[in-house]
């Protein structure tokens, strides 16, 4: 028998000794069962193995000299996973043979000895990880190992500096060295070299100083992992040339300055922690480049200014934690796009304005914190009702406003709702009785509170956790809309809420007065009529006063707007108009609206040109061509701010043209294509007169090698000159193009290359 293989298998109990009878056996893998005890001695006596693969069992205590002092065939030997302990075993270091030695996920103690390197000349995997090794990493430990390919020394004890020795193995292409007790500066000795790197991996140890710059010369990495270090300085911006990175992991480090926009140039990165800094300064739209990103974490750092909407581009992302920073502006409803999103947190930040109603687009959220944003305002938009997988949501300690939409009754998988703050106001919606998986719901501190009926308190006495107050005195259930209305037209009758908290009976008043032709029926709680005017919005207050003199408020806005709202009976067309000559045009009236009305146009016209308002003319005499059509808005705004809008075109075109032939105005070259060539190339040129073209080239000595014969060209743009070299050897050339014409003469000098 040669090869003998039982990988799971379920075995159980111990290898029987009797194995060793098994003389030509070359390979032995028993990986992932249940086998006990220790590694029968007896395996020395198979001494034409070359592999041995005994990992994933249960075996104890240590590893049998008996091993090291046979086994001078031996390539591969792999004892990962199991239980074995001792000191890192010295006969091994009769493996001159061994390749590849994987010992991890065990509990083997000791230093590594400077020797055991020098036995292990063919070694190109050693994978210690996850053991109890110490004391220092050897240099002369390392040296020993000049083929060595993969180097995992992770989650040990190692103490110490990093030898510098390592930047030799030219061959390495995996160093996991994390979760030790490593020291010292992170040189760049220890990287110089390492070009065939695609694996670093030194978090969660003591190294210190900068990043170096040189880890930009790793350009093969793929994965990059420094987190949990007291490092400093900043990011250097040669981290963008790691093009084929996937994994960049700096957390909980010291780092410093702004994130480098060269970081956009990553465009196979699909995981970016940055969390847990002192990184600075604002976020760069350049990360909008990272299309393949899943996760991006900038976390309690100092950022600053807004967020920028190009994040809206990384339609791949499950998880955005930004929170913990100082970004300020809006929320970008372009978050919105990101369909993916799982984690969504912007929390202790200056973020301001709404929650864009876009947030209701993030179908598969599971978790959505906005909190400790104080001058986040505007209602809670009934959009995120949508979220239905939303497992939390925070809102808390933001300055939001109004009540809580019945929609967030929707999310049926809801565990944790945070609306504690200051601005929100009426009973909590009857809705949130749906929300069975409900345990922590917490709305004090503000005008908030819970209905006192039965039901409700039955439903809230189920939640493990939950913080406000119930209503007392007066209390209605839902508030008021905003009312727009318009004149001439009866209204449909408009009921205001009840009180359903209070002593009967309630008194109501609707305090200022209703606009012209509208009443408010106090017994009744309804607004009715015919609007007679136009009104502009104002704020209503609707009172109710109960038996005991407890009272509550609702506000509202209400508006009359003009029957006829403002809008234009013709269209404005595209204008063109020639250079040096004077222009007029009259643009329509609008009709209708509350005068009176008021015209602007945008953006600034040509210059030479303006706009009255006043006479809505358009006049002047343009004194420069435009690149192109421009496109305007023409906008009429009513006394109430309801407006309506034009668009068209104008243009202003040389008056030696025709308007879809412009003549040029200069001499221009426009080069040679394709450059290089192989069988012919084009010349391109502008002419703003007739001209006689003659095109010569010339080797780098000067010598005329090709004369193209001579054209007589007319005035006009993209002539096309077409130069033959298929005689031409390979190699660097220039050409001269001669025009000339009674307006002078015009030279043009450039280079092609000719390749065979």
């Amino acid at each position: 028998m040669v090869e003998l293989d039982l990988r799971v298998n379920n075995m159980s109990g111990s290898l029987p000794p009797e194995l060793e009878y098994l003389t030509q056996l070359e390979s032995l893998r028993l990986v992932s069962n249940n086998l006990t005890w220790p590694i029968p001695p007896e395996l020395g006596n198979l001494t034409r193995l070359k592999t041995l693969d005994l990992r994933f069992n249960d075996y104890s205590g240590p590893i049998p000299p008996e091993l090291g002092s046979t086994l001078h065939q031996l390539k591969t030997l792999k004892l990962s996973g199991n239980a074995l302990s001792g000191p890192f075993p010295p006969d091994l270091s009769t493996f001159s043979s061994l390749e590849i030695l994987e010992l991890y996920n065990n509990a083997l103690s000791g230093p590594l000895l400077p020797e055991f390197g020098q036995a292990f000349p063919q070694l190109r995997e050693l994978h210690l990880r996850s053991n109890l090794l110490s004391g220092p990493i050897s240099p002369a430990f390392i040296k020993g190992l000049p083929h060595l390919e993969r180097l995992a020394l992770g989650a040990n004890s190692f103490s110490g500096p990093i030898p510098s020795e390592i930047g030799e193995l030219e061959h390495l292409q995996y160093l996991s060295l994390g979760k030790n007790s490593l020291t010292g500066a992170f040189s760049p000795d220890l990287i110089r070299n390492l070009v065939r790197l695609t694996h670093l991996y030194l978090p969660e140890n003591s190294l210190t100083g900068p990043i170096p710059p040189e880890i930009g010369n790793l350009t093969r990495l793929e994965d990059l992992d420094l987190g949990g270090n007291p490092l400093t300085g900043p990011i250097p911006p040669e981290i963008g040339n790691l093009t084929q990175l996937i994994r960049l992991w700096l957390f909980s480090n010291s780092l410093s300055g702004p994130i480098p926009p060269e970081i956009g140039s990553l465009t196979q990165l699909q995981d970016l922690v940055l969390r847990h800094n002192s990184l600075s300064g604002p976020i760069p739209p350049e990360m909008g480049s990272l299309t393949r990103l899943e996760s991006l974490s900038l976390s309690a750092n100092n950022l600053s200014g807004p967020i920028p909407p190009e994040l809206g581009n990384l339609t791949q992302l499950v998880n955005l934690y930004l929170g913990g920073n100082s970004l300020s502006g809006p929320i970008p409803p372009e978050l919105g796009n990101l369909d993916q999103l799982i984690h969504l947190n912007l929390d202790y930040n200056s973020l301001s304005g709404p929650i864009p109603p876009e947030l209701g687009d993030l179908t598969q959220l599971r978790t959505l914190d906005l909190s400790l944003n104080d001058i986040l305002t505007g209602p809670i938009p009934p959009e995120l009702g949508n979220l239905t997988q939303l497992v939390s949501l925070n809102l808390g300690w933001t300055s939001l406003s109004g009540w809580v939409p019945p929609e967030l009754g929707n999310l049926s998988q809801l565990k944790s709702l945070y609306l504690q703050g200051w601005l929100l106001t009426g009973m909590l919606p009857r809705d949130l009785m749906k929300l069975d998986n409900l345990s922590t719901l917490v709305f004090r501190n503000q005008e908030l509170c819970a209905p006192p009926d039965d039901e409700f308190q039955a439903w809230l006495s189920g939640i493990s956790h939950v913080d406000g107050p119930t209503c007392t005195g007066v209390q209605f259930a839902v508030p008021i809309a905003d009312q727009s209305f318009l004149t001439g037209q009866p209204i449909t009758p408009l009921v205001l809420p009840e009180a359903v908290v209070g002593v009967a009976p309630f008194t109501y008043t609707l305090t200022p007065a209703l606009p012209t032709g509208l009443s408010f029926d106090a017994s009744a709680r309804t607004i009715s009529g015919t609007p007679t005017e136009v009104a502009p919005g104002r704020d209503y207050v609707y009172q109710a006063i109960d038996a005991h003199g407890s009272d509550n408020r609702l506000r509202f806005n209400l508006e009359v707007l003009p029957a006829t709202p403002v809008s234009f009976e013709h269209t404005v067309p595209d204008q063109s108009f020639p250079r040096g000559i004077p222009a007029a045009v009259t643009l329509p009236e609008a009709t209708g609206g509350v005068p009176p009305i008021s015209y602007t146009l945008t953006p600034t016209l040509p210059t030479g040109l303006s706009f009255d308002a006043s006479a809505r003319t358009i006049s002047g005499t343009p004194t420069e061509v435009t690149a192109g059509s421009v496109p305007y808005l023409y906008r009429a705004t009513d006394a109430y701010g309801l407006a309506a809008s034009l668009q068209f075109n104008l243009e202003v075109y040389s008056p030696v043209a025709t308007e879809h032939e412009l003549r040029p105005e200069s001499f221009a070259v426009h080069g040679n294509y394709p450059n290089p060539f192989r069988q012919s190339t084009r010349i391109v040129l502008d002419l703003p007169w007739p001209a006689r073209v003659n095109v010569e080239i010339m080797d780098l000595t000067g010598r005329c090698v090709y004369a193209a014969p001579p054209l007589n060209l007319g005035a006009g743009r993209a002539h096309d000159i077409r130069l033959s070299g298929a005689t031409l050897p390979s190699g660097i050339y220039l050409y001269r193009l001669v025009a000339s014409s009674p307006e002078g003469q015009s030279t043009h000098v450039g280079r092609i290359v000719r390749v065979r």
